[in-house]
């Protein structure tokens, strides 16, 4: 039986490679290198761990990974410190969950930060028409690029603040 310390330089290398890309296709995390290094360092911390193969490894570092991406999850700072004075646009909307209008403010403040002004300018518009029950109409010449803009725009955003359908 192996444990840690004796797994081949190879397999470490192929595992952090792994579970990079775990972290960033899967989960869509932009720190996906430093929590594979923090999955590795925990496997590493772990000298008592044994192993009946080689091979077992990498399945072992993802059982690992998933605490290590828990632990991320739960320690993420928030993006902007919370003033209590800012108003919440998204009050006098309905709300499953006093959640929903912190999270509402958090998307409106990343999507003006992180999206080109164009793209924040689309969801907006089309958001507003929504609200009024509007269809949200383009120009006839342009209306099939203006929908894909802001279909692009939206995954964008939904890519940002950590919204998956």
């Amino acid at each position: 039986m192996v444990n840690s310390r004796s797994i081949p330089p190879e397999l470490w290398a192929q595992a952090w490679d792994a579970l990079v890309t775990h972290f960033s296709r899967r989960y869509g995390r932009d720190d996906a290198q430093d929590l594979a290094q923090e999955t590795l360092a925990a496997v590493l911390q772990r000298d008592d761990f044994m192993f009946r193969d080689p091979e077992d490894f990498l399945r072992v570092c993802y059982g690992f990974a998933r605490n290590v991406l828990k632990a991320a999850i739960r320690s993420r700072p928030a993006t902007e410190p919370w003033d209590d004075a800012a108003p919440l646009r998204g009050r006098d909307t309905v709300r499953s969950s006093p959640d929903d209008a912190v999270f509402l403010d958090q998307v409106l403040r990343t999507g003006k930060r992180r999206l080109e002004a164009e793209e924040w300018r689309l969801i907006r518009e089309a958001a507003a028409a929504q609200m009024r029950n509007e269809p949200y109409d383009f120009e006839q010449e342009d209306a099939n690029r203006m929908r894909v803009r802001l279909h692009r725009a939206r995954k964008r955003l939904a890519r940002f603040t950590g919204w998956r359908k």
